[in-house]
Protein backbone atom coordinates (compact mmCIF):
# COMPACT_ATOMS: atom_id res chain seq x y z
CA UNK A 1 0.00 0.00 0.00
CA UNK A 2 1.13 3.74 -0.69
CA UNK A 3 -0.03 6.78 -0.73
CA UNK A 4 0.03 8.40 -3.99
CA UNK A 5 0.60 12.77 -4.88
CA UNK A 6 -2.72 14.58 -5.27
CA UNK A 7 -4.87 13.47 -8.04
CA UNK A 8 -7.21 15.81 -9.92
CA UNK A 9 -8.44 18.46 -7.97
CA UNK A 10 -6.05 18.14 -5.36
CA UNK A 11 -7.15 15.46 -3.31
CA UNK A 12 -4.87 12.85 -2.31
CA UNK A 13 -5.23 8.92 -2.90
CA UNK A 14 -4.27 5.54 -1.99
CA UNK A 15 -2.96 2.75 -3.62
CA UNK A 16 -3.55 -0.91 -2.52
CA UNK A 17 -1.09 -3.41 -4.08
CA UNK A 18 -0.13 -7.14 -4.23
CA UNK A 19 2.42 -8.92 -5.91
CA UNK A 20 1.39 -11.63 -7.89
CA UNK A 21 4.61 -12.76 -9.54
CA UNK A 22 8.03 -11.36 -10.20
CA UNK A 23 9.77 -11.49 -13.41
CA UNK A 24 13.39 -10.84 -13.91
CA UNK A 25 14.28 -7.43 -16.37
CA UNK A 26 16.21 -9.66 -18.73
CA UNK A 27 13.62 -12.22 -18.90
CA UNK A 28 10.07 -10.09 -18.87
CA UNK A 29 9.65 -10.93 -22.81
CA UNK A 30 9.73 -14.89 -22.67
CA UNK A 31 8.45 -14.88 -19.41
CA UNK A 32 5.03 -13.48 -20.38
CA UNK A 33 3.68 -14.51 -23.58
CA UNK A 34 1.20 -12.17 -25.59
CA UNK A 35 -1.62 -14.40 -25.11
CA UNK A 36 -0.61 -14.30 -21.15
CA UNK A 37 -1.11 -10.34 -21.55
CA UNK A 38 -4.20 -10.26 -23.09
CA UNK A 39 -5.33 -12.59 -20.38
CA UNK A 40 -4.43 -10.22 -17.57
CA UNK A 41 -5.99 -7.03 -19.67
CA UNK A 42 -9.27 -9.24 -20.29
CA UNK A 43 -9.25 -10.04 -16.67
CA UNK A 44 -8.64 -6.19 -15.79
CA UNK A 45 -12.74 -5.72 -17.58
CA UNK A 46 -13.53 -8.45 -15.18
CA UNK A 47 -12.09 -8.12 -11.78
CA UNK A 48 -14.52 -6.25 -8.97
CA UNK A 49 -12.37 -3.52 -7.35
CA UNK A 50 -8.58 -4.32 -8.67
CA UNK A 51 -6.76 -4.32 -11.69
CA UNK A 52 -3.43 -6.33 -12.83
CA UNK A 53 -0.36 -4.17 -13.86
CA UNK A 54 3.70 -4.44 -14.37
CA UNK A 55 5.88 -1.97 -11.77
CA UNK A 56 9.39 -1.81 -13.09
CA UNK A 57 11.63 -2.14 -10.49
CA UNK A 58 15.56 -1.59 -10.66
CA UNK A 59 16.37 -5.17 -11.40
CA UNK A 60 13.05 -7.14 -12.28
CA UNK A 61 9.41 -6.84 -12.86
CA UNK A 62 6.34 -7.26 -10.74
CA UNK A 63 3.26 -8.20 -11.87
CA UNK A 64 0.54 -6.56 -9.23
CA UNK A 65 -3.00 -6.18 -8.68
CA UNK A 66 -3.98 -2.83 -7.25
CA UNK A 67 -7.01 -0.55 -6.55
CA UNK A 68 -6.80 3.41 -6.25
CA UNK A 69 -9.28 5.33 -3.52
CA UNK A 70 -9.67 9.03 -2.47
CA UNK A 71 -8.18 9.06 1.50
CA UNK A 72 -11.11 11.72 1.92
CA UNK A 73 -13.85 8.97 1.15
CA UNK A 74 -12.30 5.67 2.39
CA UNK A 75 -14.28 4.68 5.46
CA UNK A 76 -12.49 1.06 7.15
CA UNK A 77 -15.30 -1.29 5.68
CA UNK A 78 -13.47 0.33 2.05
CA UNK A 79 -10.36 -0.24 3.10
CA UNK A 80 -11.09 -3.67 4.14
CA UNK A 81 -12.50 -4.65 0.97
CA UNK A 82 -9.61 -2.85 -1.31
CA UNK A 83 -6.99 -4.71 0.79
CA UNK A 84 -8.92 -8.19 0.45
CA UNK A 85 -9.74 -7.85 -3.22
CA UNK A 86 -6.62 -7.18 -4.46
CA UNK A 87 -5.31 -9.61 -2.24
CA UNK A 88 -7.62 -11.97 -3.60
CA UNK A 89 -6.64 -10.96 -7.36
CA UNK A 90 -3.10 -11.35 -6.73
CA UNK A 91 -3.32 -15.11 -5.30
CA UNK A 92 -5.77 -16.41 -8.01
CA UNK A 93 -3.10 -15.14 -10.45
CA UNK A 94 -0.29 -16.45 -8.61
CA UNK A 95 -2.56 -19.98 -8.36
CA UNK A 96 -3.09 -19.75 -12.30
CA UNK A 97 0.55 -20.23 -12.35
CA UNK A 98 0.20 -23.15 -9.81
CA UNK A 99 2.35 -21.15 -7.63
CA UNK A 100 2.07 -19.74 -3.91
CA UNK A 101 5.30 -18.16 -3.26
CA UNK A 102 4.23 -14.31 -2.20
Amino acid sequence: MCVGPEVGGGKPFITFFSIARTYPKTKLVSAISNKDLLGLLTKNEQLPFARYGIQERKDDYLLVASVDHLLETLDAEEFLAAATFVAMAADKCEAEKGEDKL
